[in-house]
């Protein structure tokens, strides 16, 4: 009975260890498995950044070898593919945009302004930026203390104006970034008002006429320190701006290249400056 037992705990053990070795046989092929499967994925990364790297040079000495046969076009797109890249090459950039430009490329000049307007691969100059954008030359102080994009409070009663302001799609927290376009030195406030999907924000300008608060944009939008040139200008109280994002009225349409439009201030809000001469309104 004895040897009975004995013999049955020796089953018993060698059934153990047979299933040890079945789960440590498993564990291996699923190591195994697992690296290939690792291995593949790598190898398949390697291959598609390679494929990519190869694809992004070949296009871009096509581009390159029209752009010096004098194409604007390509040279604007060259441009366009260095500033772009994961590590931006901003020399090759302007190199690009410059010849471009030069050439009479819209897109290129209106991207030597961005570049010149918020200092990429060179140093910040308003003047340049503008020069490229069509505007006329900004107030540098005035664009200066906007650029810096801080949020405050708004007083109580300009609060007060923007949540008159029906098209605002977003919830009211209070805070704009002053901008300093009225001549009394008084802030114009600059909130976001509608916020669309992919992130981008319309703002509202809320300033102060005549001692009441009110909603003075004239219904553009995207009234922030990065849409706008203000001018050393002034109508009405309030200094001139340059949308180098919109076209003045009659012009990029077709073949007409976008002239950007100047707005200044009369009876109470902005206006463009073409439609206001046409409404015989003073300038």
């Amino acid at each position: 009975m004895n040897i009975c037992k004995g013999n049955n705990a020796i089953r018993q053990r060698n059934v153990e260890i047979n299933a040890a070795k079945r789960v440590h046989y498993w564990l291996k092929c699923v190591d195994a498995a697992a690296l290939l499967v690792i291995f593949l994925a790598l190898a398949t990364c390697t291959n598609f950044a390679q494929n990519s790297m190869s694809s992004e040079s070949a296009k871009l000495n096509a581009l390159r070898e029209r752009a010096e046969q004098g194409d604007s076009k390509a040279a604007s797109d060259l441009g366009w593919m260095y500033l772009h890249r994961p590590e931006a090459d901003y020399a090759e950039a302007l190199r690009w945009y410059h010849k471009a430009a030069e050439a009479g490329d819209v897109v290129a000049r209106h991207a030597l302004g961005d570049m010149y307007f918020h200092g990429q691969g060179v140093n910040k100059d308003y003047a340049e930026a503008a020069r490229w954008y069509g505007c006329p030359k900004p107030d540098d102080k005035i664009l200066s203390s906007c650029a810096e994009g801080i949020q405050e409070p708004l007083p109580p009663e300009a609060r007060k104006a923007f949540r008159r302001v029906r098209w605002c799609n977003v919830n009211d927290d209070g805070y704009g970034t002053a901008i300093g376009l009225s001549e009394d030195r008084t802030p114009v406030y600059s909130s976001c008002c509608h916020e669309y999907a992919h992130g981008e924000c319309e703002e509202v300008l809320i300033g102060k006429v005549a001692g009441v608060w009110k909603d003075i944009d004239g219904g553009y939008g995207f009234w922030n320190c990065h849409d706008l040139l203000p001018l050393p200008s002034v109508h009405a109280g309030f200094h001139d701006v340059c949308h180098p994002n919109v076209c003045s009225p009659g012009t990029g349409f077709g073949n007409k290249s976008c002239i950007p439009d100047i707005q200044v201030f009369s009876n109470g809000r902005y206006h463009s400056a073409s439609a206001t001469k046409a409404d015989g309104a003073p300038q």
